[in-house]
């Protein structure tokens, strides 16, 4: 488990999220980071202003519980908050004299349960001891949309839903987006985020968030509501829920369908949804069940740290993956420094052992694809493309081809079929494979293959020319991984050849 407190210094925290569907980030200061659930995985916006939990206990003032989140009129909490992060859940503790508040965060993350493994949408629960009657509130602002035109917050049933009447088909962010609640005692629909300009030292540059409710609730006012559709850009509007008591329950849930040339897809929710508000209500709905559920009870580890490990290791399943409304899947290698899905080579086969242990479908989803794209001459392409399932390139640093692709490609199959027994499989890429080892063959001198010194196997940024231990050794395990292949299929004569 990762522990920190408010005064460490970090940039990130747990990925929270469901496969492929972007993510958001909880960090140790309770501010939300990293978004990446507008289909924006390459650029994601750093910092969700707007964001707040705030507590008022009845006959005292409040405070936010927060660190450095941008409002200052209201008193931020007074004691230390720890952090502890076990992918995919965040628990953050605060405790200042005889206040106690618990703030827990998780996405469902299931094994063999892929519709609920992918929702769009993550649970808090929110616990305050210490405090016999007051008030909570949290807030999301409406980022709908790339520009603020258009938007709209308008009330549900025990929530709110955010829209954007503006949006076009080719946005990224077309969709909208909800927060409800299990304990509502009063919804501010829409206020606006940002302060007027003649409050401002410098309004383009220093837009400081508009703290007027968070004043009047901690003065007990009333705050006026304001929902209407955006058409100034000084317009930024957010929502506001507030409830009464001890424990309470949140979902926050998105649905965007626009599609762009970093994302032309469809989303694998879409097929069980029409919008985020379903999402919300499904999931407040059973959220004992979804949280419960969660994959550690499969990671059997006697030794702690190796288990932590393990689970920590899984948040790839937020952070970095694409699954499609046809099932298509597959790992970014890097979604802003080297935005390739599906990259084999020291990548793929790395990060997807929770995918093989916990859904062997996406497994199997990816090397079919990735099959798919095999060359003609048999080359097995570096990954499906930039930003793309659909645009397979032959190596960052190609021509000339890599070496070391085709027998990761033989090991992953090999890998599979070892998970599952899936013989059918095995037997519907055997013709391809072998096509594969083919080309690896022809690429070898004195028995095993020969880099050209033109950076042609995953160690891309580095010159090796001739035999290395690296592309050798694969070569070697893909060798014995296809004679087994060659018996399971019932070609037995080929064995001798491997």
């Amino acid at each position: 488990m990762v522990k920190y407190t408010d005064k460490d210094r970090i940039v990130a925290g747990v990925p929270l999220g469901g496969i492929g569907t972007g993510k958001l980030e909880i960090d140790n200061k309770v501010r939300i980071i990293n978004v990446t659930i507008r289909n924006n995985w390459g650029n994601p916006i750093k910092f969700l202003r707007g964001f707040h939990v705030f507590i008022k206990p009845k006959d005292k003032r409040g405070f936010i519980f927060q660190k450095d989140g941008g409002i200052y009129k209201v008193s931020e909490f007074p004691g230390e908050i720890i952090y502890e992060g076990k992918y995919p859940v965040v628990k953050v503790v605060g405790k200042s004299n005889e206040v106690e508040v618990e703030l827990e965060a998780f996405s469902p993350i299931i094994p063999n349960d892929l519709k609920n493994s992918s929702l769009p949408a993550i649970g808090i629960g929110l616990k305050v001891k210490g405090i016999k009657e007051g008030k909570v509130a949290i807030s999301f602002p409406n980022i709908v949309g790339s520009v603020s035109i258009g938007r709209v917050n308008e009330s549900i049933r025990n929530g709110v839903i955010h829209k954007n009447l503006k949006t076009n088909d080719y946005d990224p962010a077309k969709g909208n987006t909800t927060l409800i609640s299990n304990n509502v005692s009063n919804i501010i629909t829409q206020y606006n985020l940002k302060r007027k300009p003649s409050e401002t030292m410098n309004f383009w540059l220093s837009q400081y968030e508009n703290e007027e409710p968070w004043v009047k609730l901690n003065r007990g006012e009333e705050i006026e509501d304001n929902p209407h559709e955006v058409t100034g850009h000084r317009d930024d509007p957010a929502s506001i829920i507030i409830s009464e008591g001890e424990e309470m329950r949140y979902v926050f849930a998105w649905y965007f369908n626009g599609k762009h040339v970093f994302y032309p897809y469809g989303h694998y929710y879409e097929n069980f949804f029409k919008d985020s508000s379903e999402i919300a209500k499904y999931f407040l709905d059973n959220f004992d069940h979804l949280r419960k559920d969660i994959f550690y009870n499969i990671v059997n580890v006697k030794e702690e740290w190796l288990r932590d490990a393990i689970i920590n290791s899984s948040y790839i399943l937020s952070s970095n993956t694409w699954l499609d409304e046809k099932g298509r899947f597959a790992i970014y290698e890097a979604p802003q420094n080297c935005p390739y899905l599906g990259t084999i080579g020291t990548c793929y086969e790395f990060g997807s052992l929770p995918v093989i242990l916990m859904f062997p479908e996406l497994e199997k989803s990816f090397l079919k694809l990735l099959i798919s794209y095999v060359r003609s001459d048999g080359y097995v392409p570096h990954d499906l493309g930039f930003h793309s399932l659909d645009s397979p390139i032959d190596g960052t640093t190609s021509p000339p081809k890599w070496k070391d692709m085709n027998p990761s490609l033989i090991l992953l199959v090999y890998r599979y079929f070892k998970f599952t027994n899936d013989i059918d499989f095995l037997k519907e890429v055997y013709p391809t494979i072998v096509k594969v080892m083919d080309w690896e063959l022809r690429q070898c001198r004195d028995g095993l293959p020969f880099m050209e010194g033109e950076m042609d196997n995953a160690f891309d940024a580095t010159i090796i020319k001739g035999h290395d231990s690296y592309t050798s050794s694969l070569f070697i395990a893909s060798l014995i991984a296809m004679r087994e292949i060659a018996k399971l299929v019932g070609r037995q004569q080929l064995c001798w050849f491997y």
